[in-house]
């Protein structure tokens, strides 16, 4: 637990939803012990008075600033629970290629720690269609996944919630699409290290341009979020590494 603290007060969004947090609040703070002290009856005769165009002003050039400010702080809260995924995505993707190491065919621990990575990320993936890129719609690896994923959604949330399959889909899908990963064992094998890159989607154009950069062929922004796990090699001891014996997956 405490090194996942430690990951994110090392990134350098945390410190920037700290500060922007920080900021929203004591700004709401002043403005509520402004508006308190307003008088109601004054407020009907400024509306009729020429000052009262000079407070409209002011009030119409602060308030786009401030609503900027909310918007930062909320997009910032998504990265951050993005954050927090990606790190268990690396987490789980390592186990996965350390599980499949000494699986027969040889090969499918890259293969197998990728989909480990996705699937560890479609609870935060986005679902909105305007996120679905041409390639991956009717993604036959996602597609697979939906009547498993959507299964195990209504056994855990109980019968009374209600689940969109096309929307269930598309998180899946963007997920797949939206995840690298990448493992790397160290020179004598005794830890692998699982490298996930998650393509976070921001919500708000303006903030995007600030945060992110344009995902080609699209209309929206993404800020790539990069995280490592290094886990022990718990590979069998025998020479190569194998137990000889096959291993099919279903997926």
């Amino acid at each position: 637990m405490n090194d996942w603290l430690a990951d994110i007060a090392r990134s350098g969004l945390a410190w920037m939803w700290a500060a922007s947090t920080i900021t929203l609040i004591v700004v709401t703070t002043v403005l509520i012990k402004r508006i308190r002290k307003l008088n109601m009856r004054r407020l009907r005769k400024l509306a009729h008075s020429e000052r009262g165009t000079i407070y409209t002003i002011s009030f119409a050039l602060i308030f786009p600033i401030y609503l900027l400010l909310i918007l930062f702080v909320g997009e910032l809260t998504l990265l951050m629970m993005a954050l927090m995924h990606t790190r268990f995505a690396a987490f789980a993707a390592a186990r996965s290629a350390i599980v499949w190491s000494s699986a027969e065919p040889a090969g499918r621990e890259k293969i197998q720690a990728q989909l480990a990575a996705a699937q560890a990320m479609v609870p935060i993936a986005s679902g909105m269609p305007n996120h679905q890129t041409v390639v991956s719609q009717n993604n036959p690896i996602a597609m697979a996944y939906v009547p498993a994923m959507l299964s195990a959604y209504k056994k855990h949330g109980g019968a009374e919630v209600e689940y969109r399959e096309d929307y269930l889909k598309r998180k899946i899908e963007y997920a797949m699409i939206a995840t690298a990963c990448t493992v790397d064992p160290d020179k004598d094998k005794k830890n692998i290290t699982a490298t996930v890159v998650y393509l976070a989607p921001l919500h708000f154009p303006i903030v995007g341009k600030i945060l992110g950069t344009k995902m080609p062929f699209t209309d929206y922004y993404v800020r790539p979020i990069t995280r490592s796990v290094t886990l022990p090699n718990e590979r069998p001891m025998t020479p190569d590494g194998k137990l000889g014996i096959d291993y099919v997956s279903g997926i």
